[in-house]
């Protein structure tokens, strides 16, 4: 395990960018620059021992347009090979998380003031992405059931009323528990009434 880099202070113009950057970064320099702007420089950016950036390129950038002079870097003990992988991995690894539900719920105690965060998700609407759930429906609970049947929970399976499907809440996103034996006469209920305005 490699030992931990300290923090240094560097001119910016002391930061050479790698030539062969594998990212484009255009897009994101403006969101980096207003995020800089709003919350603070808080990340530093990664170089070799020759002051090239492994990682911060668009960071790089954003403080350049923002007229920083000074940043704050890591100048990693790497091999050439290394850095080389490192600048990789670390543009790749990003890619494999995704958001969850959560994110809904962090958006909506923001409500309020989602015109402030607003330029970082300019794509994204609570009610389309997240306040829109998939109904449930009775094939759902069904297979809620032989699910559990599969594992050999039988005994929840025997009534409708001893077994708990969980679901999300469109309203406030929050995860509960709710009876099958409910949730179906829910789903009959509507399944009804939508017969009769039809």
């Amino acid at each position: 395990m490699k030992s931990a880099n300290k923090i240094v202070t560097m001119s910016i113009d002391a930061i050479v960018p790698y030539h062969r950057n594998p990212r484009r970064i255009d897009k994101a320099v403006e969101v980096v620059a207003e995020s800089i702007s709003r919350y603070g420089y808080q990340s530093p950016i990664v170089v070799d021992q020759k002051n090239i950036i492994i990682a911060g390129h668009t960071r790089y950038a954003a403080l350049r347009k923002l007229g920083y002079t000074e940043v704050n870097v890591v100048v990693a003990n790497l091999t050439a090979k290394e850095a080389k992988e490192l600048r990789l991995a670390d543009n790749k690894t990003a890619e494999y998380a995704t958001w969850t539900e959560d994110l809904g719920l962090e958006l909506r105690e923001l409500s309020a003031d989602m015109d402030y965060i607003n330029i970082f998700f300019e794509d994204f609407t609570l009610g389309q992405d997240f306040l829109d759930m998939p109904k449930i429906t009775i094939d759902d609970v069904l297979s809620e059931e032989d699910r559990l049947s599969s594992q050999g929970i039988t005994d929840l399976v025997k009534s409708r009323d001893q077994l708990m499907i969980e679901i999300r809440c469109p309203e406030c996103l929050e995860v509960m528990k709710v009876k099958a034996s409910d949730l179906i006469a829910k789903i009959e209920d509507e399944r009804i009434s939508n017969a009769k305005s039809s």
